[in-house]
């Protein structure tokens, strides 16, 4: 190998460490730059706009609510996927077909899983409604609420 290849090969090595440029597409730098907004208050859900909170109608309120929200480490996994076979496993024995959305909010996995229930009856409601409690109370970043607003996508 000459000495020119050498000399060559070193710059290219050690060039891009001594540069206080930014390399990539400039997207980082950006980042950096801008101050990081907070789009979800300190409880770390997201709000809907001012207007959609003082006009709570009732196709805005969910029956049930399952929040799985994150604290630096993704959501509780687990009780999600113990939540997914258990909706599956009751839709069979029941053969009926729950009207839910499920609207993702955080950067980490956050969501929410917002089910009808009107079109099941009474029964059907307090045992699904039991059931999911009795499954989930003890898990770990998972709230479950009644009758409430769902967030919004």
């Amino acid at each position: 190998m000459n000495w020119t290849s050498i000399v060559l090969i070193t710059t290219l090595l050690i060039g891009p460490c001594n540069s206080n440029q930014n390399i990539g597409d400039g997207k980082e730098a950006k980042k950096k730059d801008t101050p990081e907004k907070s789009i979800n208050p300190p409880d770390g859900h997201p709000q809907s706009k001012k207007e959609d909170q003082t006009t709570n109608t009732s196709r805005d309120v969910s029956d049930l609510i399952i929040t799985f929200s994150s604290r630096g480490e993704g959501i509780n996994g687990k009780a999600k996927k113990a939540l997914d076979d258990f909706i599956d496993e009751f839709e069979s024995e029941y053969k009926i077909r729950f009207k839910y959305d499920v609207n993702s909010w955080g950067r980490e996995g956050e969501k929410d899983y917002c089910f009808d229930l009107k079109d099941l009856d009474n029964d059907k409601q307090e045992l699904f409604v039991t059931q999911v409690k009795k499954l989930l109370e003890e898990e770990n970043l998972v709230t479950i609420s009644k009758n409430k607003s769902c967030s919004k996508k």
